[in-house]
């Protein structure tokens, strides 16, 4: 006869001491996926990562540039900012990539230069 059982382990167990009480095999382990809707960041968070200043982000760049709802939030009507950063991300992939230079030709055709 074979009595299975079932242990609830968080992640601070220690596992050894519990498979020599238990006398048990540890099969595998659960650890529980964090659901990311979209990463908010603050404006020193995106200051860092884009290596601007924060006064420079929000005294130029922040109506110019990057725009309410899309790249920024005011969470529950207040002051602070929190930014998307996903959205910032693909804006300056966005904005690299029209910067190639296109030389038209005569015939109607353009040369990536």
């Amino acid at each position: 006869m074979i009595v299975w059982r079932q242990l609830v382990v968080n992640k601070d167990t220690n596992v050894s001491l519990l498979t020599q009480h238990y006398k048990c095999i540890i099969i595998g382990t659960y650890e529980p996926k964090e659901v990311v809707m979209g990463q908010y960041i603050t404006t020193g968070e995106l200051s860092s990562r884009i290596k601007y200043d924060a006064r420079y982000i929000r005294n130029c760049l922040l109506d110019s540039v990057f725009i309410e709802g899309v790249h920024y939030i005011r969470p529950f009507g207040r002051r602070k900012i929190l930014f998307i950063w996903e959205a910032i991300e693909g804006e300056m992939h966005k904005a690299s990539n029209d910067e190639i230079p296109i030389i038209p030709l005569r015939a109607g055709g353009a040369i990536h230069g």
